[in-house]
């Protein structure tokens, strides 16, 4: 493959694996029973794993503390907690720097898997050493085709998601096409857009080669940046609809606040555009800028009328003023995520964090 570990920090080169899968749950505590479903759903689909396995569930700061509220039901599981909310890509990061598969499972806590799930992702990654990563089919719980994967952004879209044109306008042939409502889902094999961060199985190796995930995103664009990488890397992104998830699509959103979602999204779509496409950069920040002065006198007014929304209103005015800075200088990384403290966990202690 083309990369090789000097473009990786050296703290983010996984040790060799000495498993076959590690699977990584992040939960806000929204729903424990929710998370007991797809920790059973988990445990159930490993049984047709050979070769060792291991669970973390990443406590991302919930309130009580999961050690607290949970029922020791699952003996084995290896629990990470951060006290305060930390980004999906960081606290992710940090059970894969823990982990010792040889495949590393990203998972939403809004899913439950099918019990032949795994054992197919698996065998499918043993079998085609040139992928990197698959994804499954995301079913909605009323069984229907949920969101698995996109085409990759461009401009057109992000300008048309800016304008809200994506929720407005789903009948737009572009749109369609961008969001993959007229490909048949049962048809699997290399996918050359990005698949869906709710479920995503990685190869150790090629994580070692393309890097963990970028922490500059917090929740929004990290799928199609991680997904980008892997390609442009040389490997393979594979989608394989014989493996399929429940995802309730947009619960884990709703653990989140307006706020931090509207910044999300405006921090990584900026970041996106800065880092895997500088040339047009300046193109994206001029529309960025646009669709900013369009949206802050709809987004005040509703702030007027709903008090509620006044943080999405000053989360408008706080990233107009990021995009002019921009112009001017970099974008600044984000902040080193602190290392998560220890969870005592009945008949298995977190001991590997140092």
């Amino acid at each position: 493959m083309p990369n090789d570990l000097s473009t990786v920090r050296p703290e983010d080169v996984l040790p060799p694996a000495s498993l076959k899968i590690s699977v990584v749950i992040l939960t806000g505590g929204k729903s424990d029973q929710m998370l007991a479903e797809c920790l059973d759903s988990v445990f159930t689909a490993l049984r047709q794993v050979p070769g060792g396995h291991e669970v973390f569930v990443i406590d991302n700061g919930c309130k009580p503390p999961l050690v607290e509220r949970y029922p020791a039901r699952y003996p084995d599981l290896r629990v990470i907690r951060f006290p305060e909310r930390v980004g999906f890509c960081a606290s992710n990061n940090w059970a894969f720097r823990l982990s010792r598969g040889e495949f590393l499972l990203q998972l939403n806590d809004d899913t439950v898997i099918e019990p032949d799930a795994l054992r197919i992702l698996v065998d499918y990654l043993d079998q085609h050493p040139a992928v990197g990563c698959v994804g499954p089919k995301l079913l909605k719980p009323d069984g229907t085709v949920g969101r698995y994967g996109r085409t990759d952004p461009n401009l057109l879209f992000t300008l048309l998601d800016l304008f809200w044109m994506l929720r407005l306008c789903p009948w737009i042939p572009a749109i369609r096409r961008h969001l993959l409502l007229d490909r048949n889902p049962d048809i699997g094999g290399k996918f050359d857009g990005h698949l869906s961060g709710a479920s995503l199985l990685y190869r150790r190796t090629m994580l070692n080669q393309v890097g963990l995930l970028d922490e500059n995103f917090t929740f929004a664009f990290d799928d199609p940046d991680i997904c980008l990488r892997i390609r442009q890397a040389g490997w393979e992104l594979h989608y394989v609809p014989a493996a399929r998830v429940m995802h309730e699509d947009g619960f884990t959103l709703k653990e989140h606040p307006l706020i931090g979602l509207k910044a999300a999204w405006f921090n990584g779509s900026l970041r996106f555009w800065a880092k895997q496409s500088p040339e047009r950069y300046l193109a994206f920040r001029l529309i960025f800028l646009i669709a900013l002065l369009f949206r802050i006198p709809i987004v005040t007014v509703v702030a007027l009328v709903r008090p509620r929304n006044l943080a999405a209103a000053r989360t408008h005015w706080q990233f107009f003023g990021i995009v002019l800075r921009s112009f001017f200088q970099r974008l600044p990384d984000l902040a080193r995520t602190p290392r998560p403290a220890e969870v005592p966990w009945p008949a298995n202690a977190l001991q590997n964090v140092r």
